[in-house]
This record gives C-alpha cells, structure tokens and sequence, in this order.
C-alpha cells in the first residue's frame, strides 16, 4: 500500500523551505529545514534505516505542512522561530524562557555595580555572558569583587558615603570602604574599569598595567599606594591560577558531542581571552538517536539563536550538516564574522577533545544515578504493593506556628528526580490549628483540581506521601477515596534523630526503609524536600502579614500614602505622636483627622 505522506512529499518543490509534522491530533512533534524540500521530506517516507529519533518521529507522524523560504538561511531562522514557540517533542530543547544570566555595569553611575540580570537591554550600560547559570555568574561577581576589593554590600553611593561604620569584609582587608570615603569616586571607577578588563579576558594587560603603577608609586615614595597595588596584583593572579589558560586570545566556545545508545550529552566550554570562564552541560534522550552531527546541528542553532552571542571562533567535535549555512547564521547574530569549524589537529583538536570527555563524563555519572534511582523506585514500589515503580510520586506537608497562616506543600517527583516546576502551593482555609483537618482539606483541594483538569494538577500521581503518621495519612487516604480514586497513600516516619526511617499506612503498620540505603536516601530526601518547601512558604505568609502595618486599617491609606507618611516622619511611633496638621502636610485633612483619631490615646 502506497505511503500517502511520500506521495505528498515527492509533490514537493526543490526548493529551501522548512517542514513541520504533525502526530494524529495534530500537534507539531518536529520542526525541520531543508535546502530542497522534496529530498530531504520523502527520505522520511522512504527509507527503513533511520536513526532511532527519527524512526519513532516518522512512526508517530500523521501528517506534514511546510513552508517554503527563499534562502537556506531564512529556513533556518524560521526553524528555530517554530521550534521555539511549539517545543516540539523529537527536536532538542535547551533551557526555558528565562535565558541565562548576564554581567550588568552601567557607565553613567557615579559609582557602578557588578550585578547580575537575566537578560540583555538596550538600556546604555554595559553586559557580559551570557552565563551558564546564576551560580557561575554570582562567582564571577564574588571573585573579581574579592581581586579588587569592591564593596559587595547593598549601600548605594555616593548616598551612603560617611553614613554609619564600615562592615566586616572592610575590617577583613576585603573591601576598600568607599562607603566610609577611603577611596574616591575616580579610583572606585578606575577599578570598575579594571574589573571590566578581567571580564574581556585582558588579565595580562591589566597585570602589566598594575605593575607599571606599582613601580611608579615606589619611586614617588607613595609606599601604601604601591603595597596596595601589589596586594591587587598578587590577588589578581591567584584568580587567574584558578582557570586554565589555553593560549590563544580569541573567544571561543567548543562544544564536545558525546552520542551513545544511553543517552547523549553536549558540553560547552566557554574561554574569554584565552581563558576557561564557563561550562555548560545538555543531556539528550537516548530516543534522539546517535548521530553527532546532526546532534551538533540542531544544538548550535538552538543554542545561539535563543540566548548567546556566537564568539569568534566556534569548534565543534563533530561536522554539523549545512554548516556553512550555519556559520552564516551566527555571523549574522554576532554582526561580525564567526568562524565554524572541526579542528582536525593540535592544540584545538585537544580542546575539542577534552570537551568531548566532558559530556561523556556527565553522561557516565547521570545515568550512574539514573540507575540508582531507578532500583531505588522499584524497591518502592515493591514496598507499597504498585505493579511497577511509580512515575509520579507526590509528597505533602502541613507547616504553621499557631491559628493563623496555616499552609500546606506539595512537592514532585518524576522518575525520581524532582520536578520543580510542578510544586504546589495551599494556604489552608479552615479555621484553627488542625493539622490532621489541614492535610484533609489540601487533598481535596488537589483531588478536586486533578478531577477539573485544572493545569499544573492534570497529572494523576501513583503515589502519595504525607509527612506524619497514620492519623494524617488516614485522613488524606479518606479523602482520596472521596474523590473516586485509588492511590496508595503512605506516611513517612521519623526516627529519635531525624532521620525517615518507615512508611506507614492508614492502619498504622509500618514498613521499614532500613534494609535499603537507596530506598532511605530517596525517601528521606523527599521528606527533606517538603517539609524545607512548606516551611519556606509558611514564613513567607507570615513575615507578609508581620509588614502589614495598622495603617492599612485606616480608610484612605494606601501604599503610597503609607510610604509617603513613613518616610517623612521616619517611624509609626512618629506617626501616631504627630498632629493632624502635622499629618495634613502628607495626606488629604480627612484621612489626617482619620489617622489621628485612630491614635489618640493609644500608645505603640
């Protein structure tokens, strides 16, 4: 029987274009390009010897559309347009929307900062990174801060400058004090412009530069100036001992592909002037196939086209198909060229390499502790009595210090790994500090939200664990069955130090985790999770509620008033000891007169 998707695909032009196929319910499972269409679309159709990703995209493609460019570059630009906005599930994708994190240092300020903001603005100030997360970039903030001796405290200048004592890093020989006046505005900048050398990678320009003023204060006897700079000098280059220098100034990032059947991974080595700055690590499905060109591919230009800026140079350990269409593509995101290539030899085919041996070893060690955990959830499920190890574990916690505020957390497990976007929130309704009536309320709630189809509770979980006894348990079990449902529920145990050491189950019996250190560790760990995740949001609503001033009682206050009239008189205590007419200068003579009567004769 003919193929009706080769039929339509041989009825294609030869042209560039880009083609999306669709499952049977039609939505889009993978976004691809093509320099002509009609060759690279019928292959799918065609062929029986495709790549394991590619075999089960076709299998599950029911449908195609395409749409034709007028250049391979458009095609691909449009390519990484359509698979960002439908995150097709067989083409690669990175990291979500919120980019990755940039080094911020505006010029125009009397005093600028180092800080670190989550994307680029065309604001006037100054940025670099990307960086490979908010702990990379926080490092780069904190060593270079340290090298320099620049405050790291939230002070701003020059308004703080003589207002109250120097902290402790000035005491520490940490921080130079500008907030006390020790160094001026011109020599604050001066090492703002310092730090921004070390970010371009120009180490050794401003050691040399350093070291020309360190002579020159010696011979003008200025000795503290020259001890000073040496200290800076010496701080300088144990920053630079710290990463490895691979001998050429242009930056360059090297992406080492590791493909195997387990899985595969992708490693980026970011070096700034020479120097090794970053690394960035992309694990792949082991469904997206072994081949690592088209791996490479389809990363470098997700990669770049979604939140980096190409350097100079790019090496790659794999030849990507159309790579000349690609180096074009990244010359155009940079606005100047950008150089492609697969070194074959030397000092840059061992980069390539040791990025290469950088994937593979985070490969080695994720499926290492996918193993684990895997063994872990068998011997879970086994313990509760599942068929087979639960997919989705979901585990719940009452916090609270009193009556009042009264919240509940549910945190997830998927695969054994948690799944952070879909923890859950509950600030429980009923009255009174019950926590076996807290925990009955919370399942509702969520039961209630799965059985809406409400998003972010769609998902039914295969396992429900409380923290607390058979009590709590016994009363989310009642709940659940409420709800027509029939999942396990269990509750998790403490032992006299802490530490998980059973689940329980509605009628008080006890199962114990002791025989299995993957099981305790698991168990414990989620444990850990949600009682850490409720208790954090717990002193969220009640340090909310301790800001909350008598003010807002008052008819007319509103934020702006309330801010208004504390930052004239200074305190609530001013507040409620100032006049109507004194408070008649801030706000309108009602509310001042409202303000008053509140207070009057009342102390704080």
């Amino acid at each position: 029987m003919t193929d009706p998707r080769r039929e339509k695909a041989m009825a294609l032009p030869l042209t560039p274009g880009v083609y999306i196929m669709r499952d049977r319910e039609g939505k889009v499972i993978y976004v691809g390009k093509a320099k002509k269409l009609k060759n690279r679309v019928s292959q799918y159709f065609s062929r029986t010897d495709h790549p394991r990703k590619v075999a089960n995209m076709v299998k599950n493609a029911a449908d195609f559309e395409v749409i034709l460019t007028d250049t391979e570059l458009e095609a691909l630009v449009l390519e990484n347009s359509l698979i960002k906005q439908y995150q097709p599930k067989y083409n690669i994708l990175l990291k979500d929307d919120k980019g990755y994190p940039f080094l911020r240092i505006d010029p125009r300020e009397a005093y600028p900062r180092i800080t670190v903001v989550g994307r680029r603005e065309k604001d006037g100030a100054r940025y670099y990174g990307p960086y490979g997360g908010r702990g990379s970039a926080n490092f780069a903030v904190d060593t270079i801060g340290e090298a320099l001796r620049l405050p790291a405290c939230s002070r701003q200048f020059p308004r703080d400058v003589g207002k109250g004592r120097p902290c402790i890093r000035a005491q520490i020989g940490r921080c130079d004090a500008p907030c006390a006046g020790k160094i001026s505005a011109e020599e604050y900048r001066a090492r703002i412009a310092q730090a921004e050398q070390l970010l371009q990678g120009k180490t050794r320009e401003l050691l040399a530069q350093l070291e020309a003023d360190m002579l020159a204060a010696a011979e003008d006897m200025q000795f503290e100036r020259a001890a000073n700079l040496r200290d800076r000098i010496f701080a300088i280059r144990k920053l630079e001992e710290k990463q490895k220098i691979v001998g050429s100034g242009a930056n360059t990032d090297v992406i080492g592909v590791h493909a195997a059947p387990e899985g595969s991974g992708i490693a980026v080595l970011h070096y700034v002037g020479g120097t090794l700055a970053d690394k960035e690590f992309f694990s792949v499905p082991a469904a997206f196939g072994e081949e690592a060109g088209e791996l490479a591919g389809e990363f470098i230009a997700r990669f770049y086209h979604e939140a980096h800026t190409p350097p100079a140079q790019v090496l790659c350990s794999a030849l990507p198909e159309d790579s000349e269409v690609l180096e074009e593509h990244l010359s155009g995101l940079a606005g100047r060229h950008v150089e492609l290539s697969v070194p074959e030899r030397g000092r840059r085919r061992a980069l390539a390499v040791m990025a290469c041996e950088n994937a593979a070893d985070e490969i080695s060690r994720r499926t290492s502790a996918a193993r684990k955990s895997g063994k872990a959830l068998a011997a879970l499920g086994t313990l509760v009595g599942l068929s087979a190890p639960p997919g989705r574990i979901e585990a719940y916690d009452i916090s609270n210090t009193g009556d009042v505020g009264i919240v509940a957390g549910m945190v997830v497990l998927e695969g054994g790994r948690p799944a952070k976007s879909q923890y859950r929130k509950f600030r429980i309704r009923a009255a009174g500090q019950d926590d076996v009536r807290a925990m009955g309320e919370t399942i509702s709630r969520r039961m209630a939200e799965y059985k809406a189809g409400t998003p972010g509770f769609a998902s039914r979980p295969d396992l429900i664990l409380i923290d607390g006894g058979e009590t709590q348990t016994a009363e989310a079990l009642r709940r659940v069955r409420e709800a027509g449902e029939d999942i396990p529920v269990f509750g998790m145990k403490k032992d006299d130090h802490h530490r998980t050491r059973a689940l329980c189950d509605a009628e008080g019996r006890e199962y114990s985790l002791m025989g299995s250190p993957g099981l305790f560790a698991l168990v414990g760990s989620l444990q850990e999770e949600v009682h850490r995740y409720a208790v954090t949001f717990h002193r969220k609503v009640r340090d909310d509620r301790l800001k909350k001033s008598v003010l807002d009682e008052i008819p007319g206050i509103g934020p702006a008033r309330k801010a208004a009239l504390l930052k004239k008189f200074g305190s609530l205590r001013a507040i409620k000891a100032a006049s109507a007419a004194q408070l008649a200068e801030i706000v309108p003579p009602a509310v001042a007169a409202a303000i008053a009567d509140r207070f009057k004769g009342k102390d704080e």
